[in-house]
């Protein structure tokens, strides 16, 4: 509570606005004392509070919010969600694996496509016939994603399912 004052609001300032600048704030000044606050925010009604936090702790580097942030792969928001694989990848997030293949189920494709790109750039071998389920995805951007994300991870394994989707 205290960290986030000095940066012009509070965790309960009944103004939507003030708590994301204060957010977006401490992530600016790179004052880790700011980190609890922030991953309280995560829970704030607001989907643009969250977002401001999950980023502020992002640019912290608190892996301590590694916990949190996986959380919000449930969010009802999905670009939250979408956000949340790509701020796990920046946290270097490998302790997420498992949350992130969950995420390869999401209903909205580019959350899908964020959550393969994660486990793919941080190496986590054993999704590898998870992330090849999308092969056959509906969508054509997802289809793309998993291509470049299973060519980067060398998956071997998945090579004759790629070949089919390339002559198709």
């Amino acid at each position: 509570q205290r960290a986030l004052e000095k940066f012009g609001g509070t965790l309960r300032d009944p103004r939507e606005e003030k708590r994301e600048q204060a957010a977006k704030l401490a992530g600016e000044t790179g004052d880790r004392s700011a980190a609890p606050d922030l991953i309280g925010l995560l829970q704030d009604e607001s989907p643009r509070v969250r977002a401001a936090a999950m980023w502020s702790l992002v640019k912290l580097e608190a892996r301590d919010a590694v916990a949190a942030v996986i959380r919000l792969l449930h969010d009802d928001d999905p670009l939250l969600r979408m956000g949340a694989c790509v701020a796990l990848r920046k946290l270097q997030a490998r302790t997420a694996g498992e949350a992130l293949q969950s995420a390869l189920g999401d209903e909205e494709p580019w959350v899908r496509a964020a959550a393969a790109r994660t486990l793919g750039e941080l190496k986590i071998q054993e999704a590898v016939p998870r992330i090849a389920r999308l092969i056959d995805d509906d969508d054509a951007y997802v289809r793309k994603e998993i291509v470049e994300v299973l060519t980067n991870m060398e998956a071997k394994e998945t090579a004759p399912a790629m070949v089919r989707l390339l002559k198709d």
